[in-house]
């Protein structure tokens, strides 16, 4: 039909887990050779892209054992948005560990409590 406007596919949470307030966030797995590598990162520099108070910047949450260092997102973000975003998460990534080989280890979406934003 012409002129009819389509609706983008959006990820969301479910209304059940939307009322204990989480949000969706995308992050890389840090490995034990990542950890090791940030480390030896000069500490202001670790401290400009990590954990700052803009949202633009990175954050460590630990899920199931793991600690991912990536982007919030909310509680709904556009699919088509998704390589955007990973693309900029991968940018601060490289700012950080430029020498690290991240090919083949992608970016996970996880939902995570808002006790862990901060």
């Amino acid at each position: 039909m012409r002129g009819r406007l389509e609706k983008k596919p959006t990820l969301s949470l479910p209304t059940a887990r939307t009322s204990l307030e989480s949000s969706l966030f995308f992050g890389f797995p840090l490995s034990d050779a990542y950890s090791q590598e940030l480390e030896k990162v000069d500490i202001a520099l670790r401290l400009t892209f990590i954990q700052g108070s803009d949202s633009a910047y990175l954050h460590c949450v630990e899920s199931g054992g793991v600690i991912y260092l990536g982007k919030y997102l909310g509680q709904e973000i556009k699919v088509d948005s998704l390589n955007t975003i990973q693309d900029h998460v991968y940018s601060m990534l490289k700012r950080l560990v430029g020498h690290y080989c991240y090919e083949g280890q992608p970016l996970i979406l996880l939902s995570v409590p808002a006790s862990s934003i901060g």
